[in-house]
């Protein structure tokens, strides 16, 4: 057991030295031998042996790589490891909350169920903090959910709820108060919408982020919801959210994969059904194909779409475009 346990610790550390060399494809090696090790023994690193962030770096690498995923994330339990990206989905977060296309708080992967009445306000509270990307002002809060309080009782209103809020998500550490600003603790709860924000600001994301962004978008932030501040966040995140799929598109196009252009508008389309621009490069896209019928079927479904949801009908640029698909 003790040569188990020393061969064990010493792939790690190759694993890690291969790391700091920047080869991956070497570090994989002795990673995926240690990990197998590990779970095969149960074994538990001891807290004083391994910095957290250099477990978070080897770990991190584990789940993308898909190496012995359940002992991985048990590790990150049991040792409180905070997350070195929050884009990594398969990150065992204490706390996940789902903002797009609906609204849902997991504890531990588990669907928080909450009575409607009783939580209404710290679940306004959360809802709030999402909106202002994870981190708000107390005045801030106060104005947008106490707005006829005043002076101490606002702030005692904002402790109280903010109380509730830690203890209807079970993490005391889940929501920092410092320096009168709340912010999520980002070792503890993941926010669909907030990542979908950061990849959103990279200007280097790979198609394979953009991607994964993309995923995340199920819908409109906090749908049903009618505040200022939700409609404020949510309005960005849509222009952000085509942004990002016209860019995916494009490079698809570029590299001459049609389809999968195709399909990316195909998704985006169902996301944001008034959206022209995907309409008009899905026709291209189909044309490209040879698949006329469907191109024309596409326009045909743009003009029922805007004309339920806005009165319109589609851009001269786009008619134009169906009127060569017809000819053709």
């Amino acid at each position: 057991m003790i040569n188990k346990i020393n061969e064990y610790q010493y792939l790690l550390i190759e694993a890690h030295s291969w790391l700091k060399e920047g080869n991956m494809e070497k570090a994989l090696i002795p990673l995926r031998a240690g990990l197998r090790i590990g779970h095969e023994n149960n074994f538990i690193l001891p807290d004083y042996q391994w910095d957290p962030s250099v477990l978070s770096h080897l770990l991190a690498l584990a789940l993308q790589s898909g190496i012995e995923v359940i002992y991985v994330q048990s590790l990150i339990r049991r040792h409180h490891i905070k997350a070195e990206s929050h884009e990594l989905e398969s990150w065992p977060w204490p706390i996940r909350v789902f903002t797009l296309g609906r609204f849902e708080v997991l504890l531990d992967r588990v669907p928080l169920h909450f009575a409607r009445k009783t939580q209404r306000k710290p679940l306004e509270l959360l809802k709030c903090l999402c909106a202002y990307g994870g981190q708000a002002s107390q005045s801030r809060l106060i104005d947008d959910l106490w707005p006829d309080s005043n002076g101490d009782a606002a702030e005692q209103a904002l402790r109280t709820t903010l109380h509730r809020l830690r203890k209807l998500l079970n993490h005391e550490q889940s929501i920092r108060m410092k320096d009168r600003y709340l912010s999520f603790d980002p070792g503890f709860v993941w926010v669909d919408s907030l990542v979908f924000n950061r990849v959103a600001h990279l200007p280097d994301a790979t198609p394979i982020s953009i991607q994964q962004a993309l995923d995340w978008y199920r819908g409109c932030f906090l749908e049903g919801e009618s505040a200022c501040w939700v409609l404020n966040f949510r309005d960005r995140l849509r222009a952000q959210y085509v942004d990002m799929a016209e860019r995916l598109g494009t490079l698809l196009e570029q590299n001459g994969k049609w389809q999968d252009a195709a399909a990316c508008y195909l998704k985006a389309i169902e996301a944001e059904p008034v959206a022209e621009l995907f309409y008009h490069r899905l026709m291209i896209c189909y044309a490209r194909l040879s698949r006329r019928t469907e191109a024309l079927f596409t326009y045909q479904r743009l003009r029922h779409a805007l004309r339920s949801h806005l009165g319109i009908g589609p851009s001269q640029e786009t008619s134009l475009l169906y009127q060569k698909l017809i000819a053709a």
